[in-house]
């Protein structure tokens, strides 16, 4: 029996579901994953690099990863060279484009390039967003032969949670008649949690029943210990669970909120939006571009208003219907999901690994 097909992952971050999710139905007779921590790992003979593959995923660990302009247009030129040495030897190399540009984007013009060399580069690339390609062509065209989309896994722990409405806010000490808005994930800048604490606020003012919303989530870059503390402070209509929150805490949370909302200022994804549709709850999300392929869901709400506006009316009209209409939503989240069950998504990649 010949040996598994190597399929290095750079970069790898454990504490991301996603990589594992995309990796869970490949075949261990047929694949072997192996993490590595740099390019500089890759094979460049033969032999060693022979029917191997790289998927490659977010760029900013090789062009934003760096202290300096220059050293980052050092590192691009770098893994451009290590990677065309990959191929030369044999290996495939997949790209799977998460992001338009890195959230937190220091040195532009190096990661650009790199992005324009892959295109032309790479043996294949995956998108999750159907309209990837149009909304990334100010930057970089992304060569339609060789891509292909794959939807964002939804979440299977997430379907298979039993945890009740009801035993959910009695562990949270959340009251029956509250309306309970959730803000899950890492917090960072482009997530626009402030906008969502000054919505929260005047929220209160179209409701009936008190508003309550939760952040769980660890503290991610850009924000201090004490900039986090300033910006919620003392405030008796929000419950923070700033950590990192565990698949136990995540199945109450989830059980426990009307609506999870998501006031980011851009990006291609959000595991969140799926992770949401996986526990049957219905998302709030800004009426960009970026989010075209799922305002048309029924359980999908629209911000409309201005970017960096408060959005109060939004939340509450999502809140309310989220509440009347609750059966009906989290049937339709689940529909949405269940196509896109992990199993079937890794299915289809290791189409595309073997090439």
């Amino acid at each position: 029996m010949s040996e598994p097909r190597r399929v290095f992952v750079y970069p790898h971050y454990a504490n991301n579901p996603w990589q594992g999710l995309m990796y869970s139905g490949l075949d261990p007779e047929e694949f072997h994953t192996v993490p590595i921590a740099s390019l500089d790992e890759l094979p460049t003979e033969a032999r060693a690099a022979e029917d191997s593959v790289l998927h490659l995923n977010w760029t900013a660990a090789i062009s934003q990863s760096v202290p300096s302009l220059v050293e980052s247009f050092g590192a691009v030129a770098s893994a451009m060279g290590r990677l065309e040495a990959y191929q030369r030897a044999g290996g495939r190399i997949v790209w799977t484009i998460h992001n338009a540009l890195p959230h937190e984007v220091f040195y532009l013009g190096p990661e650009i390039e790199l992005c324009r060399w892959l295109c032309d580069r790479v043996d294949a690339i995956t998108v999750m967003n159907p309209d990837t390609a149009r909304l990334v062509a100010h930057l970089y065209l992304l060569p339609a032969e060789k891509t292909r989309v794959l939807s964002h896994p939804s979440y299977p722990d997430a379907q298979a949670s039993t945890v009740t409405r009801a035993q959910a806010r009695s562990e949270l000490g959340l009251a029956e008649a509250e309306r309970v808005a959730l803000f899950f994930g890492m917090l960072r800048p482009y997530k626009g949690i402030e906008r969502l604490l000054a919505s929260l606020t005047r929220a209160d003012h179209h409701a009936d029943e008190p508003t309550r919303l939760m952040i769980a989530g660890a503290r991610g870059p850009g924000y201090t210990e004490a900039g986090i503390t300033t910006l919620l402070g003392a405030r008796d209509d929000v419950s923070a669970y700033i950590e990192h929150v565990s698949d136990e805490r995540a199945d109450l949370l989830f059980a426990a909120c009307d609506l999870v909302v998501l006031p980011y200022r851009g990006g291609l994804n959000s595991g969140v939006v799926y992770l949401a549709a996986s526990y049957g709850r219905p998302v709030l999300v800004p009426q960009i571009r970026e989010n075209t392929h799922l305002l048309s869901e029924p359980w999908v709400f629209p911000i409309t208003e201005p970017s960096e506006a408060p959005f109060a009316e939004s939340l509450s009209q999502a809140l309310e219907h989220a509440v009347s209409e609750r059966a009906e939503l989290e049937a339709a989240a689940r529909a949405f999901a269940e196509p896109r069950a992990a199993i079937r998504v890794s299915t289809d990649f290791a189409e595309i690994l073997r090439g």
